[in-house]
């Protein structure tokens, strides 16, 4: 819905925008792993639709304090991925984890948004490569643009 709101935000009625941030309002970040990542992407579009800076920064803030090696939900000390539990979720959670962090972290990237290019981010930069490797056969994954790479020193 947000993705539509940003890209319709000029032609929506004050009715339909009120409505749209009405329904957005049910996202608060909460939880853990990549279903936080979820929720704090709601809530970044959210704050761009009602110009908030205070509540993206936060949802920003929430999206980094999963970029770690967890024992719990997340990245595991393995390269795993783990959500809902001690439950393997490569494929699913573990992809759209990758995915989501460097999606939106690439966007940033030279900002003071920028969360991808420190040493926070090794999880990001390892588990493809050592974590999937064995379930995707050795399948090289580049987490950022080669550009924005070469100059982190970064894999």
């Amino acid at each position: 819905m947000g993705d539509f709101g940003l890209l319709l935000q000029d032609k929506l009625s004050e009715q339909q925008f009120a409505g749209l941030i009405d329904y957005m309002n049910n996202s608060k970040i909460k939880i853990t792993g990549q279903n936080k990542v979820w929720l704090c992407c709601n809530v970044m579009v959210r704050a761009l639709l009602i110009d908030d800076e205070a509540l993206f920064e936060e949802a920003i803030r929430e999206m980094k304090s999963v970029i770690k090696i967890e024992n719990d939900e997340g990245v595991q000390f393995d390269w795993s991925f783990h959500q809902h539990g001690r439950q393997q979720q490569f494929g699913n959670y573990g992809l759209s984890y990758l995915s989501s962090l460097t999606q939106i972290g690439g966007l940033f990237l030279g900002t003071r948004y920028t969360f991808l290019m420190n040493r926070s981010c090794l999880s990001c930069a390892t588990m493809p490569s050592k974590g999937c490797r064995g379930l995707y056969g050795g399948v090289k994954w580049r987490p950022v643009p080669a550009v924005a790479s070469s100059s982190s020193g970064m894999p």
